[in-house]
C-alpha cells in the first residue's frame, strides 16, 4: 500500500519481497543483484526473494 491506495499490477517493478526470518522489501539493481536493510536478512538463515507477486 503506498499513501494508503494499493498500488496497481506491475507499477513498482524493481520492487521485491525479502523474507529470511521476517518480512522486508528490496531493490532490484540488476538481473544479478537486489539491495536491501541489512537488519532484513538474519545470518545463517536462507533468504528467499519474490518478485512479481500482487496480492
Amino acid at each position: 500500500i503506498i499513501n494508503g491506495k494499493e498500488a496497481a499490477m506491475n507499477q513498482f517493478p524493481w520492487l521485491v519481497a525479502v523474507t529470511s526470518g521476517g518480512l522486508c522489501t528490496g531493490s532490484v539493481l540488476d538481473e544479478e543483484w537486489i539491495i536491501t536493510a541489512k537488519h532484513c536478512v538474519n545470518v545463517g538463515n536462507t533468504v528467499w526473494i519474490k518478485a512479481g507477486v500482487h496480492n
